[in-house]
């Protein structure tokens, strides 16, 4: 007899666990790493084309606020409630509305969460940007809860939400993965190249997109909400 098919809202593949691990443990190194023998060259390579072609920065300027999540989170929140109340309005139709929504839910909270995790951390941490280098030569100097927005670098937002963006959208299509994820690497890396950000920044921000999109993955599944299908470990 077959089984019967799964009644959760979203039914996907489960993400391969071992390259998941793997990824994180390569960033968990290369953060110290770039934050010792690479974020200062390349800041001050950055800055030095900052300065002087600035019309080969004015691209990745562009670029860079594909990062904020208020173009993401506030048509998700839209589009949630809008299949929240169709439920209620079509309720022969409930299971399709319910499936809508709990993928627009997982979405956003990727994006929404990790962009928390991230401004909290950023107030913590409390590193200086790029600019204080360029400008005051003061680098690596951390200033817990300073409260400025200049000293709020590690993690980078920006790339984050890029990366949680991807990484909740691909898990539903993932055919898009194609298309978002050279899209994140790049608008993640536009951060660098602008100043706005170190190298370590951005890889930080990538951490702790991977990290909230696991959680949320076991999160989901606990709950009922999307069953993900076995895949080897």
């Amino acid at each position: 007899m077959a089984n019967p098919a799964p009644s959760s809202a979203l039914v996907q593949q489960r993400p391969p666990v071992i390259r998941q691990r793997l990824a994180l443990g390569l960033m968990l190194i290369a953060i110290p790493c770039s934050m010792f023998w690479l974020d200062r060259d390349v800041a001050l390579a950055c800055g030095a084309l900052k300065r002087d072609f600035p019309a080969v920065i004015a691209p990745f300027q562009a670029m860079t606020d594909i990062g904020k999540s208020m173009w993401y989170l506030y048509p998700l929140a839209v589009y949630g409630t809008l299949m929240l109340a169709l439920q209620r309005l079509r309720p022969a139709e409930k299971p399709r509305w319910r499936r809508h929504f709990f993928i627009t839910l997982f979405i956003f909270a990727n994006i929404a969460f990790s962009g928390l995790a991230v401004d909290i951390i950023k107030i913590i941490v409390g590193r200086p940007r790029p600019v204080l280098l360029l400008e005051e030569n003061i680098f690596n100097q951390f200033t817990a809860f300073a409260f400025k927005s200049r000293w709020w670098s590690f993690p980078s937002g920006h790339s984050a939400t890029m990366l949680s963006l991807a990484l909740g959208v691909g898990a539903v299509w993932p055919r898009a993965r194609l298309f978002l994820l050279p899209l994140a690497g790049l608008g993640a890396a536009s951060r660098v190249i602008v100043t706005a950000h170190y190298a370590s920044d951005m890889i930080g921000g990538l951490l702790v997109a991977c990290l909230v999109f696991m959680g949320l993955t076991q999160l989901f599944e606990v709950r009922g909400w999307v069953t993900w299908s076995k895949r080897p470990r």
